[in-house]
């Protein structure tokens, strides 16, 4: 007997999937962390620094959307605590350790993406010196 049921082009919904689209347009430097095997390896040792392996599962989709852009690099911390049902010392020692760990290498292409930048590590040349005279301080 025929298949009666009509065949949907799987390529064509697979490349129309909103993930797929955010994660083609991603920079190489995420992708090989989504992709690659270290990554759910490191979550997992940092999970286990705290004792909360069972939390790994949550712990990296909440990571995986920060690298997807989908969540706001700066709810990081607070997301952790309160979806993985961290506590606060430990939400922010393991959101520090990804931080530290994985984000870091991927840092510039992450700031892009949340539209955030680092201070610059000396003032721009162009800002005035301040003038101090007496108890009063001129920056013109």
């Amino acid at each position: 007997m025929p298949n009666t049921f009509p065949q949907k082009n799987k390529e064509k919904d697979f490349a129309e999937d909103p993930v797929w689209r955010t994660f083609d347009a991603l920079p190489e430097s995420i992708k090989d962390i989504l992709t690659g095997t270290a990554f759910e390896k490191r979550i997992d040792a940092i999970a286990g620094e705290e004792e909360v392996t069972e939390k790994v599962p949550d712990i990296l989709r909440i990571s995986e959307e920060v690298l997807l852009g989908t969540l706001p690099i700066r709810k990081f911390v607070q997301t952790l605590q309160g979806r993985a049902r961290l506590t606060e010392g430990q939400a922010r020692t393991i959101g520090y350790a990804i931080r530290d760990q994985i984000f870091a290498e991927a840092a510039r292409d992450l700031a892009r993406i949340h539209h955030t930048s680092r201070p610059p590590s000396t003032p721009p040349p162009h800002a005035p010196t301040p003038k101090i005279e007496g108890n009063t301080v001129d920056l013109s």
